[in-house]
C-alpha cells in the first residue's frame, strides 16, 4: 500500500469542504435521512474513539447527506397549497421576490400563510417586492415541458403551486412587507432601471439592466438567439465577473486609505449589490468568496484560494441544497471559476514564451480556461456548445467593465432632461452596440452538437482534473506557487493598513 502523507491543516480543511459539498449535492429527499444520520453518529463515535481523521471525514459526508435530505424535505413541509390543486381559493400574502416583467405577463413569488406560490398576472399589473396582496385564483400544478423540468426549477424556490391571472387582485399595502434591505434595493433598482429606459433605446437598455442590475428582461428572440449561438449569453446577466469588477474598482478607488477601508467598502457594496440582484446564486457565491478574500487581505492573512472556492460552495449548499443540485447558473458559474483558478496557471506555463503585450495573453488564457470548463455543462444541458465562444468572449469580455461603468453613469444621470440624458448615454450606447454586433457576427455560426455520452465523458474528465488540482501537492508546487499573483502573508503584511 502507498503511505498516506501527513496532511496540513489547510489540506484537511479542503478535504472536509469537498466532502461536505459532495454530501450536500448528493442528498435527495426521496432517501431516508434518519439512516444517514444514524450512520454519521456511529462514525463520529469511531473517529473520536480511534482519533482517526478519515473516519471523521466519512462521518462528515454522511452528516452532510442527512442535512441535505432534511433541508430539501423540510422546506416543503409547510406547503398546504399543493394539497388543493384545481381549487379556487381566496388568498392573502406578500410579494417575496423581485417581479419578473415579461412581454406577455408579469410574475412573482408570493408568500402566504399556506405556503409559496408563483403568481402570474397581466403585463399591465404592477407588482413590487413587499406588496401585500389579496386575490382569488385557481391553484394549479406547474407543467413540465418537453426539454425543461419546470416543476424541479420552481422547487428551488420552494414553489409547488401556480396561480394564473387571479380575480379581484387587491393591493392591501404597498412595499410594506418583507426584508427592509431588499425593499430598499428593489426600489433603488426600479429607479435605476427607469433611468436606463429613458436614456437608452431597445435592446440596449435591456442589456444594460441585465449586466448592471441583474434585471431579467426578455430580449427580441433574434437577439437572444445570437447571444446564445455566439456563447455570450452569460454576459446578459449579473455573474461573478461583475462582482470581481466591483471589488477591483473599489480597491483602486480606496487603496490610499488602506486595506481595511477597502474591506469595509467592498463588504457594504457586495451586500447591497447581492440584494439588488435578488440574491442570485452565482452572484451570492462570487460575493461570498470576494468578501472572504477581502476579509483575509484586511487581516493580513493568507487564505488558499482553493479553500475559499469550496467554502463559498458549501455555504450556499447549506443555505439551499436544492440550488447546488439543480441550478444550471450555479453550475456554470462554479465551473468557470474552477476553470480559471486551476486552468490559468497551467495555461500560463504552456504559453510562457508568448508575450503578454497589452494583456492579450492574460485575456486569452482566462477566457480559454473558463470556456473549456463550462463546455461539458453546455453540452449536457443544451446538447451543443458554441465553437466560436472563445473568440467571441475574447472580443466581448473586455467591454463588460466599460459597459458597467458607462451604464452606471446613465443610471445616475437618467433623471435629467431627456436630451441631456441621451447625450451622456452615448458612450454606453456605443459600448453596448459593439457588444450587439459581436453577438450578431459570431451568432451566424452554427453551434456544435454534442451527445449525452460525450457530455458526460468530458464532464468526468474535467471534474477529475479539478479534484486532482484541488488535492495535489505537486500541482500546487508546480503551478499555483509560480503563478503571477503572490498571495504570501509577508506581502500582505507589507501593505498599508
Amino acid at each position: 500500500m502507498f503511505p498516506i502523507p501527513k496532511l496540513t491543516k489547510s489540506e484537511k480543511l479542503r478535504l472536509i469542504l469537498i466532502i461536505m459539498f459532495l454530501g450536500l449535492f448528493l442528498g435527495q429527499e426521496t432517501w431516508s435521512g434518519q439512516i444517514f444520520l444514524l450512520l454519521s453518529v456511529i462514525f463520529i463515535f469511531l473517529s473520536f474513539f480511534w482519533k482517526n481523521f478519515w473516519l471523521g471525514l466519512i462521518a462528515i459526508f454522511l452528516l452532510s447527506i442527512s442535512f441535505s435530505i432534511w433541508r430539501n424535505t423540510n422546506d416543503l413541509l409547510d406547503d398546504e397549497l399543493s394539497k388543493h390543486y384545481t381549487e379556487i381559493q381566496e388568498l392573502t400574502g406578500f410579494v417575496s421576490s423581485f417581479p419578473d416583467q415579461r412581454e406577455k405577463n408579469n410574475r412573482a413569488t408570493v408568500t402566504t400563510p399556506q405556503g409559496k406560490l408563483l403568481l402570474i398576472v397581466t403585463p399591465e399589473t404592477e407588482l413590487h417586492y413587499g406588496d401585500e396582496l389579496k386575490f382569488t385564483g385557481k391553484l394549479t400544478r406547474p407543467r413540465n415541458f418537453l426539454d425543461f423540468d419546470y416543476q424541479e426549477y420552481l422547487l428551488r424556490f420552494g414553489i409547488q403551486t401556480i396561480v394564473r391571472y387571479p380575480d379581484n387582485l387587491e393591493v392591501l399595502s404597498l412595499r410594506n412587507k418583507g426584508n427592509f434591505i431588499l425593499r430598499l434595493a428593489a426600489k433603488t433598482r426600479q429607479t435605476l432601471a427607469h433611468n436606463l429606459e429613458r436614456a437608452l433605446p431597445l435592446p440596449h437598455n435591456k442589456i444594460a439592466m441585465g449586466i448592471l442590475l441583474g434585471v431579467k428582461n426578455e430580449l427580441p428572440p433574434s437577439t437572444k438567439e445570437e447571444f446564445t449561438r455566439s456563447g455570450l449569453q452569460h454576459l446578459l446577466v449579473v455573474s461573478g465577473f461583475n462582482v470581481t469588477i466591483i471589488i477591483i474598482f473599489i480597491s483602486l478607488l480606496l487603496r490610499r486609505w488602506g486595506r481595511r477601508a477597502v474591506f469595509l467598502a467592498s463588504l457594504l457594496a457586495l451586500i447591497f449589490f447581492v440584494a439588488m440582484t435578488g440574491l442570485e446564486a452565482p452572484v451570492l457565491r462570487a460575493s461570498l468568496m470576494g468578501g472572504i478574500v477581502a476579509w483575509s487581505v484586511a487581516l493580513g492573512r493568507f487564505s488558499d484560494v482553493r479553500n475559499l472556492i469550496f467554502l463559498s460552495m458549501v455555504v450556499i449548499g447549506l443555505f439551499s441544497p436544492r440550488l447546488i443540485q439543480t441550478d444550471i447558473g450555479f453550475f456554470l458559474s462554479t465551473m468557470a471559476t474552477l476553470g480559471i483558478v486551476f486552468g490559468v496557471p497551467v495555461c500560463e506555463k504552456i504559453f510562457a514564451k508568448i508575450s503578454n503585450k497589452f494583456g492579450i495573453k492574460t485575456l486569452l488564457i482566462v477566457t480559454l480556461s473558463a470556456q473549456i470548463a463550462v463546455l461539458p455543462i453546455l453540452g449536457l444541458y443544451f446538447g451543443s456548445f458554441p465553437v466560436v465562444g472563445i473568440f467571441s468572449n475574447l472580443l466581448a469580455e473586455p467591454l463588460v467593465p466599460l459597459n458597467m461603468l458607462f451604464s452606471f453613469i446613465v443610471t445616475l444621470t437618467g433623471f435629467l432632461p431627456e436630451f441631456i440624458a441621451t447625450l451622456i448615454a452615448i458612450p454606453a450606447f456605443i459600448g453596448l452596440e459593439i457588444l450587439l454586433q459581436i453577438a450578431h457576427i459570431f451568432g451566424q455560426v452554427e453551434p456544435l452538437s454534442v451527445s449525452k455520452l460525450v457530455g458526460n465523458i468530458s464532464l468526468v474528465i474535467v471534474l477529475l482534473f479539478f479534484l486532482w488540482a484541488s488535492l495535489s501537492r505537486n500541482f500546487a508546487k508546480i503551478f499555483l506557487t509560480k503563478s503571477g499573483v503572490d498571495f504570501s502573508a509577508q506581502k500582505l503584511k507589507n501593505q498599508p493598513r
